[in-house]
């Protein structure tokens, strides 16, 4: 007779008792260590039930709840998630920007309606003497008073004084001619007197 030939402290096949084996599971491989078996997954699976009858079921390369370890998501407000590598990566949501590029914030920006990131990060919905709107992700302009876009072009923004330009005053369509100039929007005779 051998006498007693198994470790019973460390033997995967009779660990803590005969024929009790540390049988390796899916993904993961056993160990017996002072009797007791315990279970290590192999790179880039893990155990995230809790549960050693079903080996290391998750795929952490892959698996956007449990992105690199158990528990990560690949979450963020207004975006999708994916993970490759075991990393996480985002796409904003249609409408959405991430303008500071923090993805911890997720895509906090709603292009549609912010007038400093309108249709796309950093477009500001600004001109000169005008106050910018933002609708649909499209920018838009009300002159401020007594200021006109008499060019219809907004690169300039609204670019006459209407109070004393002679030839647009008061607004875009009326000119002082001859002896007439604009003063307080209103065309008036170099010898008094008003008209147009």
């Amino acid at each position: 007779t051998n006498g007693c030939e198994v470790n019973l402290n460390t033997n995967i096949n009779n660990c803590g008792t005969c024929g009790n084996a540390c049988s390796s599971t899916d993904n993961a491989t056993g160990t017996c260590s002072f009797g007791t078996c315990s279970y290590a997954c192999d790179s880039g699976w893990g155990n995230c039930d809790g549960n050693w009858t079903n080996g290391c079921e998750v795929n952490l390369n892959t698996n956007i709840n449990n992105c690199s370890a158990c528990g990560t998501a690949c979450s963020a407000a207004n975006a999708t998630g994916t993970c490759s590598s075991g990393n996480c990566s985002y796409t904003c949501d249609s409408g959405w920007g991430n303008c500071d590029g923090n993805w911890t914030n997720g895509c906090e920006v709603n292009l549609n309606t912010d007038t400093n990131n309108c249709g796309s990060c950093n477009n500001a919905c600004s001109a000169d003497n005008a106050t910018g709107t933002c609708s649909s992700g499209t920018c838009g302009y009300v002159c401020q008073a007594d200021w006109g876009n008499c060019d219809n072009e907004w690169w300039n923004g609204c670019e006459i004084n209407l109070l004393n330009t002679d030839e647009y005053c008061g607004n875009c369509e009326t000119s002082c001619y001859g002896t007439w100039y604009c003063e307080d929007s209103s065309c008036v005779s170099a010898g008094g007197g008003g008209g147009s």
